[in-house]
């Protein structure tokens, strides 16, 4: 028959079967296209739905599915996935996260060729999901996801707001948005995006099934005669690495092998906006060596005299300590105490000046005293001298 490509959404699980032959043709090589409703809007119903829609395309068929492909769009609906296929005969199915399925779709879709850097936009019931892509569609820059949300106009545009700053976040302008999803066909999405990035929007063939497409391409690339062919036609160390991690997700039986295909570094969880490390860089040129001479040998030290052996026989003779001898700093006749001369006193203040203020309504200078009673001449006499030097002063201005 060929591979197969599954993607979920609520309500239903949408399958693709490519030719095997032809799998990798844009315009062709998908050989039946389905749709599984799946009763309740849980991730155990969908996953239940899954393995029942892959039994239905095998059975239909006359050929065997070479290789099968599921998509995830988050951790706990890859969960509920591996949990219903690890133990039945669907175990081998790859696990492909939604990012990884919209770079392997583009990839194949001729009429981007022309497009520099890409924005995918994919909207299903229930769910929005978007992957920048660089210019030359080898890679995903940027991804992010918005989960629950509807298609009215207020839902898109957050929705195109979220995708505005993803965009900022790579660092990239794209040429085009590519709509993808059973929703694509939506009016108001495509609006909204015109306007919010003044940009083609261009909705993929068959956009229903874009994403489960990208699944079955992967699929084909894992096949043995697939990676043989990329091999020979790859060079030596350049070969593209489509497969990122392979896991044996196993609780303690046979479990499901699931190969989370992805495209560029960063983690599975579509739930927040990852950011690609980008390729790896170039090999640093190795520095010069530097021949540094080995540091002298030097000689050992003399060893330390050998300390006197005392027999039983021998006494050592007391010898008195040689005498001291003072210096002339020492002899107490020589020694003079200097004391410290005082300290010289502080210099007289500097004086103050203070202006006379004019006098008051009652003719007095500030601080001066009210004139002494007429009887008392004397006394008078000296505060009148006293007035006019005030009055003296205050025309002077000191």
């Amino acid at each position: 028959m060929g591979t197969v490509g599954v993607s979920t959404e609520r309500g239903a699980v949408r399958t693709v079967v490519l030719r095997a032959d032809n799998a990798s043709d844009a315009d062709s090589g998908i050989v039946r296209i389905g749709e599984k409703e799946s009763a309740n809007d849980d991730r155990l119903t969908t996953a239940a739905a899954i393995a029942a829609a892959l039994d239905d395309l095998e059975a239909d068929s006359d050929s065997e599915i070479q290789g099968a492909a599921v998509v995830y769009r988050d951790a706990a609906e890859r969960r509920a996935i591996v949990s219903q296929l690890a133990h039945g005969k669907w175990s081998a199915s790859s696990l492909v996260s939604v990012r990884a399925a919209h770079l392997a779709a583009v990839q194949q879709i001729r009429s981007l060729k022309g497009f520099g850097p890409l924005l995918v936009y994919d909207i299903v019931p229930g769910f929005k999901a978007f992957s920048v892509l660089d210019a030359a569609h080898s890679r995903i820059l940027a991804s992010d996801a918005i989960s629950g949300s509807g298609i009215d106009a207020k839902d898109v545009g957050e929705s195109v707001n979220r995708a505005l700053s993803l965009v900022e976040s790579a660092d990239v302008v794209p040429d085009a948005v590519v709509l993808v999803g059973s929703l694509a066909e939506s009016e108001v999405v495509r609006k909204a995006l015109e306007l919010g990035f003044s940009v083609p929007v261009v909705q993929a063939p068959e956009s229903a099934v874009a994403t489960a497409r990208g699944a079955a391409l992967l699929a084909a690339r894992e096949l043995p005669e697939a990676e043989e062919s990329a091999a020979a036609a790859a060079p030596t160390g350049k070969r593209r690495l489509l497969i990122a991690a392979a896991a044996v997700l196993a609780a303690g039986a046979a479990g499901i092998t699931a190969l989370v295909l992805t495209a560029g570094s960063g983690s599975d969880e579509p739930t927040s906006p990852m950011v690609s490390a980008g390729p790896s860089p170039a090999a640093r040129p190795l520095a010069p060596r530097v021949s540094v001479a080995p540091p002298p040998i030097e000689a050992p030290p003399p060893p330390a005299p050998a300390a006197p052996v005392y027999t039983r026989d021998y006494v050592p003779q007391w010898q008195p300590p040689p005498p001291r001898i003072r210096t002339p700093a020492e002899t107490p006749d020589q020694i003079t105490t200097t004391l410290p001369s005082p300290p010289p006193p502080p210099p007289p203040p500097p004086p103050t000046t203070t202006t006379l203020g004019p006098p008051g309504p009652n003719l007095l200078f500030p601080g001066e005293a009210p004139p002494p009673p007429a009887s008392d001449g004397a006394a008078l006499q000296k505060w009148w001298n006293h007035h006019i030097e005030l009055k003296e002063r205050w025309l002077s201005g000191h």
